[in-house]
């Protein structure tokens, strides 16, 4: 388990322009997929609330959600609890819980270029989201220059590692994505 801090220079480092990382080797640490939608109560919880209830060493967003703050936009399942079945438009499914000891224990799949459905199958749990990086490591991400976000997202390094990255400091989507794969990551 490691964490790392970056700066991010096309921003003022008065507003807090860092991204940060933490990087988990699946073969020490499981990654589990939590959800309101498995709760007898269906109560969207914070995240110090997820990790006090769930004895977990970190925590990140799955997707993103619906009005109800519960149900994901898209594809969101583990096992039998199934948060949302469709499968929208977006290109990308982090897949993990393998069925079979063959596969890896993770992985995004870009829908344009793997077979999603034979993949899909091999895995328990399924979190479809919006795609970044191409499968080879090209930012897909149109340029929106007045639309400016925190961000979190999910990734994988080139060694099967899960990475959890957030950036508190608003940024579009496009440069975030262009700093990501100059980090040492």
């Amino acid at each position: 388990l490691e964490l790392a801090e970056f700066e991010m220079p096309k921003l003022d480092p008065g507003l807090g322009a860092k991204i940060h990382v933490l990087r988990a080797d699946p073969s020490h640490f499981a990654l589990k997929l939590l959800t309101a939608a498995a709760d007898a109560q269906q109560k969207a919880k914070t995240p110090r609330q997820w990790i006090q209830d769930s004895s977990s060493v970190a925590i990140i967003n799955a997707a993103m959600y619906q009005a109800d703050h519960i149900t994901s936009v898209s594809l969101m399942k583990s096992g039998a609890v199934i948060n949302n079945p469709r499968v929208s438009k977006d290109k990308s499914v982090l897949v993990f819980d393998p069925l079979d000891r063959r596969v890896p224990p993770l992985q995004i799949i870009d829908r344009d270029h793997q077979d999603f459905e034979t993949l899909r199958g091999q895995y328990s749990s399924q979190v479809q989201s919006i795609r970044m990086l191409s499968l080879d490591g090209q930012n897909v991400w149109e340029q929106q220059p007045h639309k400016r976000w925190s961000i979190s997202a999910v990734g994988i390094d080139k060694r099967g590692r899960m990475l959890f990255i957030h950036s508190r400091a608003p940024n579009t989507v496009h440069d975030f994505i262009d700093m990501l794969v100059t980090l040492p990551l």
